[in-house]
């Protein structure tokens, strides 16, 4: 058996969550009942299980089962997972999408930066500026600053596409993802790629590797009413 068999199994369950299949505050199907219907062993549905309730899709209550505790959001705007890549996203939302790479070099981190990102003096890193847009409009304008060791030999093609999809390709775990959420005055970042005199919405993630250490660290400034999150800790993201 696959040791990911698990992955497809959690994947197939997450989906019928987030499609209403297991509504808010259903039981999922027993341990038993799910080793009969994936063909898998205990051990596997109970990894599946604990990944769901992980992202904070399921909670487990020994005697009573596995119950939904995933609600959608009711609210204007479209579900952006932090984790997300925007062209996936997009597919997901059945919206046409693309980013724009506006400015890619190497800096290393000095007092300010260390003081804004987290990273240690003196670490080298590479810089993006990237938009992106949804049907030829530009809602985001993001900054990221990705540890050069990590992301080695970034072309514009990866850089435009997705950087998730670059570490599941070097199998790149991921552990963890922390965001923070405010709205702010617009800056001329905002005036210039998002032509916005409005506060906007930032949206400042950390993330770390499966070693616990900060690889990435974004702050993407949003046009408001657009994105809604429902977030949770992302842990072992590329198990």
């Amino acid at each position: 058996m696959s040791s990911t068999k698990y992955l497809a199994i959690y994947e197939d369950l997450k989906e019928q969550i987030l499609n209403g299949t297991y509504a808010y505050d259903s039981l999922l199907p027993s341990e038993h009942e799910c080793t009969q219907i994936y063909d898998a062993s205990r051990n596997t549905i109970r990894r599946a299980m604990k990944k769901l309730e992980e992202d904070g899709l399921t909670l487990s209550r020994h005697g009573y089962g596995v119950r939904v505790i995933y609600q959608p959001l009711v609210s204007l705007g479209y579900d952006y997972r932090p984790l997300e890549a925007f062209c996936d996203f997009g597919r997901r939302h059945h919206l046409k999408v693309h980013t724009k790479l506006m400015i890619h070099k190497q800096i290393v981190v000095d007092p300010d930066i260390a003081a804004q990102s987290g990273f240690s003096l003196g670490l080298p890193l590479i810089l993006l500026v990237r938009v992106r847009y949804i049907e030829e409009k530009p809602v985001i304008v993001e900054i990221n600053m990705l540890r050069q060791d990590i992301f080695p030999d970034l072309d514009s093609h990866t850089i435009e596409n997705s950087l998730y999809h670059y570490l599941k390709e070097r199998q790149v775990s991921l552990k963890m993802c922390q965001c923070d959420l405010t709205l702010e005055d617009n800056s001329f970042l905002d005036q210039q790629y998002l032509h916005t005199e409005d506060s906007v919405m930032i949206v400042r993630k950390h993330v770390y590797d499966g070693h616990g250490e900060l690889i990435e660290y974004t702050e993407s400034r949003q046009l408001p009413n657009i994105f809604k999150y429902h977030m949770n800790i992302v842990e072992d993201r590329n198990e």
